[in-house]
This record gives C-alpha cells, sequence and structure tokens, in this order.
C-alpha cells in the first residue's frame, strides 16, 4: 500500500480502490480491487475492502472483467500515463 511516514511512530497509507461491474448469468455485481504497484490486485467483495475475494481468478466472469478492465487503464494503473 502506498504510504508516507510523517515520525518515527506515524505512518498514513492510501490505496487505489477500483470498482469493476462483473456480468453473470443475466444479473450484474461489483467487485472491488485494491491496485498496489508492486504486488499488483487484491480483489474484494466489499467497497471497504474488508471482505477479501478468495479464489477469484477461478471464476471466469471476474477474470474477463478484469481483463477488459485492465486494457482501459493499463497506462494508469501503471503509472505511465
Amino acid at each position: 500500500m502506498p504510504c508516507f511516514q510523517i515520525d518515527s511512530q506515524t505512518t498514513i497509507t492510501f490505496s487505489n480502490c477500483y470498482r469493476i461491474r462483473v456480468e453473470k448469468e443475466g444479473y450484474c455485481k461489483y467487485v472491488y480491487i485494491e491496485w498496489m504497484d508492486w504486488v499488483g490486485p487484491t480483489f474484494y467483495h466489499d467497497r471497504a475492502c474488508n471482505r477479501w475475494y478468495q479464489d477469484w481468478y477461478e471464476d471466469d466472469d471476474v477474470n474477463y472483467a478484469f481483463v477488459q478492465f485492465a486494457n482501459k487503464y493499463h497506462d494508469k494503473l501503471y503509472k505511465g500515463g
């Protein structure tokens, strides 16, 4: 997580959280992604990024939505644009 240190005991962290729409079998849901440059994406079920989405890579609909998202925002995600 991006962070900066104020003093020897205080560190403030920031994260880039994104929401992607996943269309699945006639309905849609949202998956939240926290993006860290050195780790990549971490998926969550909720906007507060508390409920980790385990085994997201086995869900073809989530994978498809993520690939579309990554292709569209590649430059922003990798700080190139």
